[in-house]
Parts: structure tokens; sequence; C-alpha cells
């Protein structure tokens, strides 16, 4: 058969689904599409780390075009499982070149980047622990937008490590997130990332603002300061666990100065507080920022890095006096 013919059969054929539950095996996943019409082949992409576990995309190949066009009608934007709200996204499989001597004169294959410094840039789909603070999470993306417009809109803040858009389902369920709209930009300074949301968080992205925040270490931990003296953990568990459960409340101590047996215990004026879940986290920074407490009214935001804060502090200090 002449390969383009073959090549047309296969794209109108074999569907693309992304956004599937990580814990989804290959038998509920041929079980799921097989109602629309007999399937040739059906698989699942599995995690190289982790070969049990599904990375969140599959392909499933239709022995006729007018089943992988229903497929994707009527699959579109559904949930595969009830327990995750991530929809599915459908869409054509691009056939993969044979032999790159025989295509030497078409057109080159597609990738979504098309730079050399993007396509670096990609996609590894789980974000490492000495990462997170250099890397910052924008939320309700549209799914069919292309990777290199996110990396037009970030790579003015500084240099980019990578780009992982949609993110995988096990972060998503993790973070609580929608695996297909949100991206994760992991910059090569924290100072970069910290300046990337100081001035995302006042802009627009087709049409709609942006919603941006630092993939901290601890995705839910929360950073209070401005505590007066008196302040015990006690206190910060009782107003915040109104929000929701924590985990954790810790206020640091302040190292002794001068005799230590005279010396009396203390914090440093802030302490932390961690969530079961990210929504309490939220609604706290939301409801208790600005919070009367013992006469001071204490600050409320996501907990990172020192360095990370610091640089957050000055980018935004300095935006607000250009506006001025």
């Amino acid at each position: 058969m002449d390969n383009k013919l073959e090549d047309q059969q296969h794209k109108k054929t074999v569907v693309f689904v992304r956004n599937l539950p990580f814990t989804l095996t290959n038998e509920k996943f041929e079980a799921y599409f097989a109602r629309i019409g007999p399937i040739r082949r059906c698989f699942l992409v599995s995690d190289s780390n982790h070969k049990e576990r599904c990375r969140g995309i599959g392909y499933v190949h239709f022995a006729n075009e007018k089943d992988a066009l229903r497929a994707i009608k009527e699959c579109a934007g559904k949930q595969i499982d009830t327990f995750f709200k991530s929809k599915l996204v459908l869409e054509y499989a691009k056939p993969r070149a044979r032999d790159q001597s025989l295509q030497s004169n078409s057109k080159p294959k597609f990738t979504p980047f098309e730079n050399q410094e993007a396509k670096r840039i990609a996609n590894k789909k789980f974000i490492k622990s000495k990462e997170r603070f250099r890397t910052i999470i924008i939320e309700d993306l549209d799914p069919s937008i292309d990777p290199e417009e996110i990396l037009d809109l970030t790579r003015k803040y500084g240099s980019i490590s990578r780009i992982i858009f949609p993110i995988s389902q096990f972060e998503a369920n993790e973070l609580k997130l929608e695996a297909n709209n949100t991206a994760f930009v992991i910059f090569k300074e924290e100072e970069s990332a910290a300046n990337a949301v100081a001035q995302l968080k006042s802009q627009t992205f087709k049409d709609k603002n942006i919603k941006t925040r630092i993939h901290t270490n601890r995705r839910n931990r929360l950073i209070i300061r401005n505590l007066a003296w008196q302040v015990t953990e006690d206190d910060l568990r009782k107003i915040f666990e109104k929000l929701g459960k924590l985990t954790n409340v810790h206020l640091p101590v302040a190292q002794s100065k001068g005799d230590f047996k005279s010396y009396t215990p203390t914090h440093r004026g802030f302490g932390f507080v961690e969530y079961e879940d990210s929504t309490s986290a939220t609604k706290a920074i939301e409801q208790l920022n600005g919070y009367q407490l013992r006469n001071r009214k204490i600050a409320v935001d996501w907990a990172v890095s020192r360095t990370a804060f610091v640089n957050f502090t000055q980018i935004q200090k300095a935006s607000e006096e250009l506006k001025n």
C-alpha cells in the first residue's frame, strides 16, 4: 500500500486520548471504547518510572473511520471514571515517520515547538522536589493552546528549564487541579519564578485573567507573618482549623541570646500551618489575610523559600512604584 494513502487511513482511524486516570488499566480502557465499535488495537502509555501506572494518555485504533470520528465526538469532555474529575480530550493521532530518507522532500514532522530552545524544554511529566520553588503553576488554560504560546508568555521573566502542559493526571490529583488546563513552567532560578508570578497576576491571556502561583514544596502549606509574641500554636490552630482540616501547625522558636539560663523561648514572629487539601488553604488566604490577632493584622500567604519570598516582595514593590 502506498505510504501516503496508509498514513491518511491511519490518521482517520487512530484516536489519541488524553487526561486518563493514572490508575486506569488497559482492560478498562479497551472496554470503554469497545462500545463505540470494533477495535484493532488499544493501549495505554505507561510511566517510564512506574510501569504499572498510566501516564494519562493512550491510543485507540478503530477498524473504521466512522467509529473513530464518533468516539471523538461522543467521548470528548466525558469522564472515564467518576472518581477522577478530569474530562477526556480526544483527537486524531499523528502517524509516526517510518523513514526520514523517504520524507526528505516533505514538510517536517509536526512538533508543538518550532525552535530548538522549546524542544529542549519539555515533557518529563513530574516535578522534582528541588524544582518546586522555581516552578509556577498556571491554571484555567484552554486545553487546545499550543505549548509554545505558554513559552512566549513566560520566557520574558527568565530562563526556562522546561514546560509541562498538560500536567500528568497523578500531579493533578495530588494538587486538586484539572490536568488538561494546567501548566507547570519550571524556571532555572527562583528569582525568575517569583518575578513571573508577580507580573503575570495582573495580566490576561486569551481574554482570561491569569491564575498563577509558586508550586511550593509542600503544596498546602501557608506562612503567617506579623504575629504578636504572645501568639501560640493553639491560637493559630483554633483560627485556621475553622476553614479545613489541618495536618500541621508550627511556630519556629528564636535562638537564645546571652545567658541561656535566663532565656525564655519565644517564636520568631511568623508561623506555618498546613492543610489536608488546597481548597481549604486557598480559602484561608482569602479570608484570614489581614485578620486581627492579638491586636495585630496577620499576613497569610503560600509558604515559599526565603529566596523566593524576598525576590517576590522586591519585584512586587518595584511594580507598584512603576504604576505610581
